[in-house]
């Protein structure tokens, strides 16, 4: 018997968090289109990470973040924005 098929290569991802999503969240025509999503229990400016996706995949991409219980995180404070870069929502430097 022949060996089954392999399976189908992974889609491509964009690097982001404690997981990676899928670049098909991040594809964008306008910056209005793009938004930050924090995807660990602290965000950005606390040792955590965030991810800049498409605005129809916010809750996709929050469903990846773990529960946070009895989790510290710093307060501080910082801007980060969003754009759209060659049809890829990304994060500003």
């Amino acid at each position: 018997a022949a060996d089954p098929a392999p399976p189908p290569p992974e889609p491509a991802a964009s690097e982001g968090t404690s997981g990676l999503v899928p670049t098909d969240w991040t594809l964008c025509e306008t910056p209005a289109e793009c938004v930050l999503v924090v995807t660990t229990c602290c965000d950005q400016c606390n040792g955590g990470k965030a991810v800049a996706v498409n605005t129809k995949h916010v809750e996709d991409t929050k469903a990846m973040r773990g529960r946070c219980d009895n989790v510290a995180c710093t307060k501080r404070g910082c801007t980060t924005k969003t754009n759209c870069s060659q049809g890829r929502c990304v994060i500003e430097p």
